[in-house]
């Protein structure tokens, strides 16, 4: 070896992983060209660009996100057949949301010498007067909130 003028080369390779760290490099590797890796039956490479190549994406893994990407925006614009090019058709607006509110009929009770009202779910308050002038309150008025969901008025339970 020593003749051959080796015998520098074998000493370096001799040292280049420490045993008793079990071969780990404590410091960047710096490589001339694509890192290839296998374990397990499996190979993954690593390209100049940063793209990684191996079986569990089929290809590369730049594809690979980019296809599931497209897949995704491809599922969100045709959601549940409800949309068309991106906008939701009028069928699943006009069955979906509320279209309009409205108050019920009007309810009309004394107060003053009167049962009055209990808090009840549905009505809101829309007018208190006092008829006959003096100085205290003689009757309330209430209504039932209402939307229209699908063509069908809907009491409104809380606000």
């Amino acid at each position: 070896m020593k003749n051959l003028g080796l015998l520098e080369t074998v000493d370096c390779a001799k040292n280049a992983l420490d045993k008793r760290t079990g071969g780990t490099v404590n410091g960047g590797v710096t490589l001339g060209q694509n890192l290839t890796i296998s374990w397990g039956g499996k190979t993954a490479t690593y390209h100049e660009t940063g793209d990684v190549t191996g079986s569990i994406w089929g290809g590369t893994l730049c594809a690979w996100v980019h296809a599931r990407a497209n897949e995704a925006q491809s599922n969100a614009w045709q959601h549940a057949d409800h949309v068309a090019n991106g906008r939701a058709t009028w069928d699943y607006v006009n069955t979906t949301f509320v279209r309009d509110i409205r108050l019920g009929h009007m309810q009309e009770i004394q107060i003053w010498r009167g049962t009055g009202y209990r808090d009840e779910p549905h009505y809101v308050i829309t007018g208190v007067y006092n008829g006959n002038v003096d100085n205290y309150v003689d009757y309330i008025q209430r209504r039932l909130i209402q939307k229209n969901v699908n063509g069908e008025w809907i009491n409104v339970w809380f606000m």
